[in-house]
């Protein structure tokens, strides 16, 4: 197994951002179809009613109205509450998992290019221009090929004309 670019010697993270998002994904549709019906319920004034193995084969075969084939009190609001209900738990579940994800990804492609967070840096005792001047000294090649890779972008740094 290579070894990403900036990475060598460094193991591979444990749990990728597109892992994370499509486990995250599946769960986060079971529990929309498990909360969404208790939701719609207590909307609808009925009280909490969460989805069982019964009430989904219900559900199933009556889709346009599933409170009827509901096999327990309290029963779920009507359907358009109901879908909008599973729809608005889902898309929130889905929010914090991109949430998620988004932090879990600029994390490690931070400590896989070498770079330390801002946590780090706090916890070491270093500002960030302290640490950029250290690993400057201690590491010149590195400071040379960031730097004329800055100017091949086009950034303006030390010595641009």
């Amino acid at each position: 197994m290579s070894a990403p670019d900036g990475a060598v010697g460094q193991p591979a993270p444990i749990l990728r951002a597109s892992t994370v998002f499509g486990v995250g994904a599946i769960i986060a549709a079971v529990v929309a179809v498990w909360a969404g019906p208790g939701v719609s319920g207590v909307l609808a004034g009925h009280g909490w009613s969460p989805t069982t193995g019964m009430d989904l084969a219900g559900w199933l075969h009556t889709p346009a109205d599933p409170a009827s084939s509901w096999s327990h009190h309290p029963v779920p609001g009507p359907a358009p509450l109901l879908y909008g209900a599973v729809v608005v738990v889902f898309v929130t579940e889905v929010v914090v998992l991109a949430w998620l994800c988004a932090a879990i990804a600029t994390h490690t492609g931070a400590h896989a290019r070498g770079l330390a967070g801002p946590a780090l840096l706090r916890a070491s005792g270093l500002s960030a221009r302290a640490a950029t001047g250290k690993s400057v000294r201690e590491f010149p090649i590195l400071a040379v090929h960031a730097h004329q890779g800055q100017h091949r972008r086009g950034h303006p740094g030390r010595g641009a004309l």
